[in-house]
């Protein structure tokens, strides 16, 4: 069976081995601390925990038992207060370390955020663009095939009108009846043209209608792309360390100098230096 190893009921240090059965301290500054009472005179301490040594003890003691002595020549021991307070100082930075590493997580996330943004906006863009092209030039087709449509219309109309009023009797008996079937089989002709024009033309205006709303919800999402590259410039203080940072917010300087009035009523931007690709930028933070 082991014996049972007594220690301080103050600094938990074992007690001395000898010790009589009822003692609870290992030396009187640890009995004083545990009363409250305040520190005895200054003597002679030990170089290693830093305790009195006892009165009697000879003149070259230097340490208050084996277990100092072995630890003092080694120099592995430190004070009990410097100890907790390393201790205290490796959870604190532990503790900052995990926020860290949190904190870089969120970044990250978010930077993959933006960037997937980014791709959605410029395809969004490119989308519409295209659209607009399109839409235009059918546009313009539809209405010049329109327009010559219509002339010829009025041509033909202007002509059949002016051979009803000179037409008569005996001239409406001379009229070839092929030249009449001629002239109403361009009649009906033309106004199939101008049917297929006219459904044609309804089928452009409702592209139209829905590139207007597709563009209003594009403006949408550069709106939140914009509020979100206003939170990366005022994160990163204008100079990102990361070169997609760097590339996020110098095209949104230059999409803000693309939009801004000749007045420049937007603004002017603050963000120079890397953040804005070595270029002078003009838009502003709002």
């Amino acid at each position: 069976m082991e014996d049972i190893v007594r220690r301080c009921q103050n600094c938990t240090q074992p007690l001395p081995e000898g010790a009589r059965a009822n003692r609870r301290y290992c030396d009187e500054d640890c009995r004083r601390q545990a009363y409250g009472q305040p520190a005895a005179p200054s003597g002679r301490r030990c170089e290693s925990c830093g305790k009195r040594l006892p009165k009697v003890s000879r003149k070259n003691k230097r340490f208050c038992d084996a277990a100092c002595q072995k630890a003092g020549s080694r120099g592995r021991t430190r004070p009990a207060a410097t100890t907790s307070k390393r201790a205290t100082a490796r959870d604190l930075l532990a503790v900052v370390s995990a926020q860290l590493v949190q904190a870089e997580t969120a970044l990250a996330q978010s930077r993959g955020r933006l960037w997937g943004r980014d791709r959605e906006v410029a395809w969004l863009r490119a989308e519409l663009a295209e659209a607009r092209r399109s839409a235009a030039g059918a546009l313009v087709s539809q209405a010049n095939n329109a327009a010559g449509v219509r002339e010829r219309l009025a041509t033909a109309s202007r002509e059949l009108s002016v051979l009803r009023r000179n037409w008569s009797a005996t001239a409406e008996a001379r009229v070839a009846t092929a030249e009449v079937a001629g002239l109403r089989q361009q009649l009906a002709t033309l106004q199939d043209k101008y049917g297929q024009l006219s459904a044609r033309y309804q089928e452009l205006s409702e592209a139209a209608e829905l590139a207007a709303t597709e563009r209003q919800q594009l403006q949408g999402v550069v709106r939140q792309w914009n509020t979100l590259c206003k939170r990366l410039y005022k994160a990163t203080g204008g100079q990102p360390a990361t070169a997609v940072d760097k590339d996020i917010l110098a095209t949104w300087t230059r999409f803000r100098q693309a939009v801004a009035d000749p007045s420049g009523n937007r603004g002017r931007a603050p963000v120079t230096g890397q953040a804005a690709g070595q270029a002078a930028t003009a838009g502003g933070v709002r």
